[in-house]
């Protein structure tokens, strides 16, 4: 059909060892410091990985980074990852 597709990774949440989201009923799902979430947006865009919630490391590929709306602090989560990012 003629669509783009890009892959997304998310700079707010956490990962499991597999690559997929964890839980967001699990403990520490949604990742609410700005800074940590800064961290992880510059390891998916520079490094091309992301430190998983049990320490593993996975490779991603990702085009577009998501800061959910809902996540506490996302605008401060916004404003720290462009910081970093820039």
């Amino acid at each position: 059909m003629g669509l783009k597709v890009v892959q997304e990774a998310f700079a707010d949440r956490t990962y499991e060892r597999d690559g997929g989201l964890r839980d967001r009923r699990s403990d520490r799902a949604l990742i609410t410091d700005p800074q940590k979430a800064a961290d992880q947006a510059r390891s998916i865009i520079e490094d091309k990985k992301i430190i998983t919630f049990d320490g593993s490391e996975i490779s991603v590929q990702a085009q577009t980074l998501c800061i959910h709306s809902d996540t506490p602090n996302a605008i401060a989560i916004a404003q720290e990852v462009r910081l970093v990012l820039q």
